[in-house]
């Protein structure tokens, strides 16, 4: 893993919740984990929900709009899909 997605990783666990981290940085950080992100319903720019899939499970999430920061929700969205499949700081 890159310093920069070590980074972006340990920022989803930082508390308080943070509400600044960019989406396309976990994106890419989660990818580099081998974390299958695939927009749902096949329309890669047609809508906002993704779904995650790593290690036999999977969660949806919501891209965040019109802005490019994940808020609160989301991040707590990446943490727990982090958490379930053992995805941590190091």
């Amino acid at each position: 893993m890159s310093r920069k997605h070590g980074k972006t990783i340990a920022a989803i666990f930082d508390e308080p919740i943070r509400a600044n981290i960019r989406w396309d940085d976990v994106v890419s950080a989660l990818a580099s984990e081998g974390v299958s992100i695939q927009p749902l319903g096949g329309q890669p720019l047609g809508g906002s929900m993704y779904a995650l899939a790593f290690g036999g499970t999977r969660h949806v999430v919501h891209k965040p709009h019109p802005g490019r920061e994940l808020k609160k929700l989301g991040v707590r969205a990446f943490r727990g899909f982090c958490i379930a499949d053992g995805i941590g700081p190091s």
